[in-house]
């Protein structure tokens, strides 16, 4: 029998852990897509793509680089971090899903990193670590939904003809509100976005602004990550 005082402990304890995850999870993403980098994910790469495009993106990504906040660890810092969120996550999987028998954001969220590692680099973890791998086949198993393939045209015209949702009432006291913002990230790939502050609460902004291709649109940011300020 578990006590009500017991209950509370256990569900506090998951919610930290939870927490503690989504946490390494910020910081494990660039160490496993660094250190996943081989010939296996070159041929990849190259095979989708031409090496002027793979030169683009790299130019882009170095330009991201120089405006980030975030110092990056040495190569082998790197490989004892993902090391160490591999054997992690293996202790925490002693159930089908991180934290039960159903997924939830911590394994959306620690998925996409190790997919990049495991399925597009080639790298084997199924002998290290058996119980992430086993867990890695059963989100890839969700598949993507039903999915149809329109062309970029298409796609701007759905958005030209679409409406931005409402919104929920504002609670929050904001001065910014109703005034020209700027929204960027925190970390790196700072780039901003300007438009009129529209809505925000605890952990969202959103930020109307009109596109010259689809006309007006909201856009929507989570509060952790990104600073907004009046714009200039």
């Amino acid at each position: 029998m578990v006590t009500e005082r017991g209950f509370g402990l256990g569900l506090r304890n998951a919610v930290a852990e939870f927490l503690l995850l989504l946490l390494l999870l910020e910081q494990i993403f660039l160490a496993s897509i660094v250190t996943a980098g081989n010939f296996t994910l070159l041929r990849r790469v190259l095979k989708e793509s031409s090496l002027l495009d793979l030169g683009r993106l790299l130019l882009d990504r170095i330009k991201m680089g120089s405006k980030s906040k975030v110092k990056a660890d040495s190569p082998r810092e790197m490989r004892r971090k993902v090391a160490a969120h591999l054997d992690h996550m293996e202790t925490l999987l002693t159930q089908d899903f991180l934290f039960g028998d159903a997924p939830n954001a911590g394994d959306f969220s620690a998925y996409h990193s190790l997919w990049f590692r495991r399925d597009l680099a080639g790298r084997n973890i199924a002998g290290s670590h058996p119980k992430v791998d086993a867990w890695m086949n059963r989100m890839q198993a969700f598949g993507q939904g039903t999915r149809k393939d329109i062309s970029a045209d298409d796609a701007l015209e759905i958005a030209r003809q679409a409406a931005p949702r409402d919104l929920p009432a504002q609670v929050e006291q904001e001065p910014l509100l109703g005034q020209p913002v700027r929204v960027a990230p925190s970390d790196y790939g700072r780039e901003p976005v300007f438009g009129e502050l529209c809505y925000c609460d605890a952990s969202t902004l959103v930020v109307r602004r009109d596109d010259p291709v689809v006309g007006q649109i909201q856009v929507h940011f989570p509060r952790d990550g990104f600073v907004f300020s009046k714009a200039d």
